[in-house]
């Protein structure tokens, strides 16, 4: 696998993109692996750690294999929560301009649309379908997010449970919800270069590893071999102490619906209680770096031992 020849399919937001290249230079590592679909070579996370480390000049890259096939890997939505107060005639203002039909809905009958959904925090909810003709459905979120940041409105991302907690509590005043995408469509639009926005997708990966802070002067490294750098992250692993974290743990401000692998060295660990102790290289990502190399070159590609 080349690192320019990974598969992205969401959008990179420049100013996410440029806070992330800054704190990898002052962290001087890369705590998580990319997931890359083993397949189609799609990442399915980690297309802003791509770009930064292309940005940097490294020349190698901490990879995560998955089967994207494997029914344990779920593709959930990334919800849009939206502090300032967005009233439903300010709703209507940005469809008219954007050619969007609004369409009240049951909200509890629209969790799995093919649409976005916009719920109000006073309990009115709309689909926003596109008119005839028109953009596709995730085009028409693409271009709601950019008219409500062209008029001043702020958004952060959570997973569904805490956006709705945060409606319910009053603490923000709208929530928006991407349309519902399958596994094919994420490939389909990869592979062939249409890339939906940016957190379009948040991809549950049981066991997927955290912490595992790979040096970027190992990434940069342009003088040794892709055998000699995956010999060095393996030392590296074995020094780790990992925990197998459960489903809801809190990592790096964000919470992670399934059960995580978290490696740290000791006292760097800010997740609270663990499931238990295992040895780093009986984890699944530990096992991979003697069957095939987790750190890919630009101009080498490993094979499967």
């Amino acid at each position: 696998m080349e690192l320019e020849g990974l598969n992205l399919h969401e959008e990179v937001n420049p100013e996410a993109l440029r806070r992330l290249l800054h704190e990898i230079e002052d962290d001087g590592a890369l705590w998580c692996p990319i997931i890359v679909d083993k397949e189609s070579m799609v990442v399915l996370d980690g297309t802003h750690r791509v770009n930064a480390l292309r940005n940097l000049g490294c020349k190698y890259v901490c990879v995560y294999f998955v089967d994207y096939s494997d029914p344990e890997i779920g593709v959930e939505r990334w919800f849009r929560t939206i502090p300032e107060h967005l009233h439903e005639e300010r709703v209507e203002e940005i469809a008219e301009g954007l050619s969007i039909v609004l369409i009240p809905l049951d909200y509890s009958r629209g969790k799995d649309v093919s649409y976005p959904v916009l719920r109000l925090r006073d309990g009115n909810s709309f689909a926003l379908i596109p008119r005839p003709d028109s953009l596709r459905c995730i085009d028409t979120l693409r271009n709601f997010e950019r008219r409500l940041e062209a008029m001043g409105y702020e958004m952060d991302y959570d997973n569904e449970a805490d956006a709705c907690e945060k409606l319910t509590r009053s603490a923000v005043s709208a929530i928006l919800q991407p349309p519902t995408l399958w596994k094919e469509q994420v490939v389909s639009s990869a592979v062939q270069g249409h890339v939906l926005p940016c957190k379009a997708t948040r991809h549950v990966i049981p066991g997927r590893p955290m912490g595992v802070d790979v040096p970027l002067t190992l990434l940069k490294n342009h003088k040794i071999s892709l055998e000699e750098a995956n010999a060095r992250l393996a030392t590296l692993i074995k020094r780790k102490k990992t925990e197998d974290m459960p489903p809801g743990t809190l990592w790096r401000g964000r919470r992670y619906d399934e059960r995580t692998c978290i490696f740290a060295d000791g006292s760097d660990q800010e997740t609270g209680s663990a499931s238990g102790i295992i040895d780093p290289m009986s984890t699944e990502f530990g096992r991979s770096l003697s069957r095939e190399g987790l750190l890919t070159g630009k101009n080498e590609r490993v094979e499967k031992i």
